[in-house]
Formats: structure tokens, sequence, C-alpha cells
């Protein structure tokens, strides 16, 4: 969440956090450093071929 807060900081525009969302915590700890939202993706998966 180091990168969110200094972006933050750094810009005139609303940021969104992504990378590491991987719960509630990590989504409230985000929002606590001052993101306007985040990016939450899904890992693992699974897709079946024909």
């Amino acid at each position: 969440m180091a990168i969110a807060k200094i972006l933050v900081d750094a810009v005139n525009i609303p940021v969104i956090a992504a990378g590491g969302i991987v719960d509630r915590g990590t989504a409230n700890g985000a929002m606590a450093v001052g993101a306007e939202g985040v990016f939450v993706g899904c890992r693992g998966t699974r897709t079946w071929s024909h």
C-alpha cells in the first residue's frame, strides 16, 4: 500500500489501488491511505477446454 499513499499525495485525480487486494482488510487498508477505490481480480480461475 506504500505506492498507493505516494500516488494519493502526488496527484490530484482519484487513485484506485490494485494488486495484493485479497480480502476486506487489504481493501480497507488501501482506502485508509487515501485510495478512492480498489480493483480486485481473481487468481487461479480454472477453465475447461473441449
